[in-house]
């Protein structure tokens, strides 16, 4: 068991960490919950967007080629399952945040670009994987879509 001092902090960290089942009653009164996202999405006229999921793919078939080895259509194969996770497990305590942080940056994909575009590139035609690596990577500009 860890016993914290009356001056120390705990920083809980993750996706998981604004589910109340994480935080004791007793410490439930003197925590500060943020939840972090890419939560606004991008208007590139009246008539076309990319959406804060598209852009989340994005950063996520970056990350996961970079961090985990996969490809884009490992990441995007995995994609649903992710999703439906975020509104069993994510979503719903949301709304104990006592501060949202919002991490869309309107540059980003143009950031991302060089990286996420040869991932794509590499998805297999015809797979059910590249309808949605076409369709997201379309809407961010990054390669033209079907």
């Amino acid at each position: 068991m860890v016993r914290l001092r009356p001056d120390q902090l705990i920083i809980l960290e993750g996706i998981h960490g604004l589910n109340p089942r994480l935080i004791p009653a007793a410490l439930e009164a003197r925590s500060f919950k943020v939840y972090a996202s890419a939560l606004t999405q991008l208007n590139l006229d009246r008539h076309n967007r990319v959406s804060t999921t598209d852009t989340r793919l994005i950063r996520r078939i970056v990350r996961d080629a970079r961090d985990r080895g996969y490809s884009a259509a490992d990441t995007i194969s995995r994609w649903e399952s992710v999703r439906r996770g975020e509104r069993l497990h994510i979503f719903p305590y949301q709304e104990n945040a006592d501060a949202i942080f919002n991490s869309a940056l309107a540059y980003e994909l143009s950031v991302l670009r060089p990286l996420a575009e040869p991932l794509l590139r590499q998805v297999t035609h015809g797979t059910p994987e590249s309808v949605e690596s076409r369709a997201s990577a379309g809407l961010a500009g990054l390669v033209p879509a079907d």
